[in-house]
């Protein structure tokens, strides 16, 4: 997930979107990786440190564009990028977290249907 949103971030887009609205993008991205991270490593402290490491991410990405020559920089950006991170933060403290869990629950119990009718 990292890499894509790296790639998707420093390659050549000929996608025009409308003025900010890329933010939406940007949000998304970034409350997703926070989101799967902090399901994927629920201990507080490894949360802070993904929260902390995606919005330093964020910020450096959009210097990484500027350094591109047909990407551009944009405080907004990092802005939607952290704010995206906050909101992934608040659904893994909710009960929504237990959707990996359980998902992986349903998971095992088909292969084991599957592994059984063989």
């Amino acid at each position: 997930m990292v890499v894509s949103v790296l790639v998707l971030s420093l390659m050549p887009l000929s996608v025009d979107l409308s003025e900010d609205g890329d933010k939406v993008s940007h949000f998304i991205a970034y409350g997703s990786l926070m989101f799967w991270f902090g399901m994927v490593f629920p201990r507080r402290q490894n949360q802070v440190v993904s929260a902390l490491g995606f919005v330093a991410m964020g910020i450096a990405v959009e210097y990484l564009q500027r350094m591109t020559g047909y990407r551009s920089f944009d405080v907004a950006d990092m802005a939607a990028n952290a704010v995206g991170v906050a909101a992934g933060w608040v659904l893994v403290r909710s009960p929504i977290r237990r959707l990996l869990p359980w998902i992986d629950r349903i998971l095992q119990r088909q292969a084991g249907i599957l592994a059984r009718r063989k």
